[in-house]
């Protein structure tokens, strides 16, 4: 009985190693894809950036004194005129988001100078 017993156990055993070797080398090979594509898409990320980076370098750097009306040409660039306030605004209070008509003559006022 215990040589039988003995046998089970350790049929078992190599068994649950066997499992546990084949468990491991999936465990490592799921790592090893995971810190590829990592790598990769860090490499990417960091393209991106660069590239974001030096286009937004070339518009800062690019008009500020020729041409496309140096800073202030640059500054009425960001602004979006064409923006619509909110419509249901009270009459007679001021909201701030449509109210831009003075705003636009200060800063052509200051372009022109």
């Amino acid at each position: 009985d215990i040589s039988v017993l003995g046998d089970s156990v350790s049929r078992q055993g190599a068994t649950e190693l066997g499992v546990r070797a084949e468990k491991q080398a999936q465990a490592a090979a799921y790592l090893s894809n995971f810190y590829k594509e990592r790598k990769q898409a860090k490499a990417a990320r960091k393209a991106q950036n660069r590239e974001r980076e030096a286009a937004y370098l070339a518009t800062r750097e690019g008009g500020a004194e020729e041409g496309e009306g140096g800073v202030w040409g640059r500054a009425i660039s960001l602004i979006d005129f064409a923006a619509k306030g909110k419509q249901d605004v009270k009459p007679g209070a001021v909201d701030p988001t449509c109210d831009m008509a003075r705003f636009r003559e200060v800063m052509f006022a200051a372009k022109e100078r």
